[in-house]
């Protein structure tokens, strides 16, 4: 996937550094696609 993914890594290392309530408040704050909250929500620390 090439950049893309590297940029998802790193999404991924920094949102799991959120607390749930921060994570939350990213989820319902950020103009996101629908498709991707489900997949947003399976990130865990």
């Amino acid at each position: 996937m090439g950049a893309g993914e590297t940029y998802l890594d790193y999404f991924r290392d920094w949102f799991s550094t959120l607390s749930e309530e921060d994570r939350q408040t990213y989820i319902t704050t950020v103009s996101i696609p629908e498709e991707w909250v489900a997949w947003i929500e399976t990130i865990h620390s």
